[in-house]
Order: structure tokens, then sequence, then C-alpha cells
């Protein structure tokens, strides 16, 4: 996903703390300095739910977090429609085709064949016994190997 990112931007980050809060509302000023001091890099509302589903299902999973606005706090103020707003940045200024052309050759670069550990996130993952289905599982990820 970065490689894919990297062709059409010069503006990605590659690594940051992202910080789930429930919405849909934008965060107070006190609860945006909270997350800075916490370490919190960049604060949304979706994203902690999908990773963890994508973990349990042992599935690989990258994201791509656009960052439209400041926090509260951050800013003037923040302009939901017209000139700077957070709709014209997402459509008119083109991040939307950005997003969609990284995702096109991010997928066109996947291989068929996982060489990563993803598929083995559960292995190891439970208290007492595993049920069968994971010991079978486990057999087989171990005659590929």
């Amino acid at each position: 996903m970065i490689a894919a990112a990297n062709k059409f931007s010069n503006r990605v980050i590659e690594r940051g703390t992202f910080v789930c809060t429930e919405g849909p509302r934008f965060e107070t000023p006190a609860e945006i300095r909270a997350h800075q001091l916490e370490g919190g890099d960049i604060v949304g509302t979706p994203l902690v739910p999908e990773v963890i589903f994508a973990r349990e299902a042992e599935m690989c999973f990258a994201s791509i977090a656009p960052v439209i606005n400041f926090g509260s706090g951050m800013a003037p103020a923040v302009v939901h429609f017209g000139p700077g707003s957070m709709n014209e940045i997402y459509y008119k200024e083109g991040l939307h085709d950005l997003i969609e052309k990284t995702l096109i050759e991010a997928i066109s670069a996947l291989s068929i064949e996982r060489t990563c550990n993803c598929r083995n996130a559960l292995v190891g993952g439970f208290n007492g016994e595993p049920p069968a289905w994971m010991k079978a599982k486990s057999t087989a990820a171990s005659e590929r190997t």
C-alpha cells in the first residue's frame, strides 16, 4: 500500500498512531490535547474495529487514513462545505482520485501467495486447549513450511 501511495503522492506518512474515537462527531479541543499527550498522530472514527476483525480472521490489512481537517482547536474552524471544506479537499482537490489510484495500484501488486504471517495470527492465541479447527489448521500450516 505504501509503495502504491508513494507513486501518486509525496505526502505519505508511513507510520503513526491512530486514535479511534466514537463518532459521528468531532472531538473537543480538550480531547485532542489529551490524545496528543498520549502520543496520537491522527484521530478518526473508523479503523480500530476493522483492524481487530481482520486480525481475528487472519486477514492481511492495510489502511489509508487521509487527513482532511485539523482536530478541534488546531485550526480556526472546520469548514464542512464550500471553499477549503473537507468535501472540497476530498473531491475537488483530487484526494478521492488519489485514493482510488492507490487502491488499484496496491491491489494489482498483490501476489496470490501470502508470504506474511497474518494467516497464523491466532496460533497460540488461546488459553487452554485450542478448538479442533485450530489444531487442524496448525497442522496444515506446519506441513507447508
